[in-house]
């Protein structure tokens, strides 16, 4: 799919989940992952660029009305990463299985945790 194209698709998924945005965080976050496993099937778009278009701005610019906005695309934001540490910590559990491939993911999602938490707290 040429990257026009995705985009208009991608505005127009948007527009849809405009409704979502009062409704409570898990129902959003369902929709957006189903919505996600469609959208990051092309590969030339990385999961990132879909979320900060579907999710909207987080950072703050200094005007209320903007900045509340902000701030609940903040939450939901949060709210979603907060439950993809949790999916990789769980993952990161099967680091000592006896299979390659069980733990090949659990070493991954281990040491993924390890430099993370290195990253943030130094």
């Amino acid at each position: 799919m040429e990257r026009n194209k995705f985009m208009q698709e991608l505005f127009k998924l948007q527009q849809q989940l405009e409704p979502i945005k009062n409704r409570p965080a898990l129902d959003a976050l369902e929709t957006v992952k189903s919505l996600l496993k469609t959208l990051a099937a092309e590969p030339e778009f990385d999961a990132y660029d879909i979320v900060k278009k579907l999710l909207g701005p987080i950072e703050p610019v200094g005007e209320t009305q903007a900045d509340d906005e902000r701030y609940k695309n903040l939450l939901a934001m949060t709210h979603l990463v907060d439950k993809l540490l949790f999916d990789i910590s769980f993952v990161a559990g099967f680091a000592s299985c006896q299979e390659h491939s069980v733990s090949r993911a659990g070493n991954w999602a281990k040491n993924f945790l390890k430099e993370f938490r290195f990253h943030w707290t130094g």
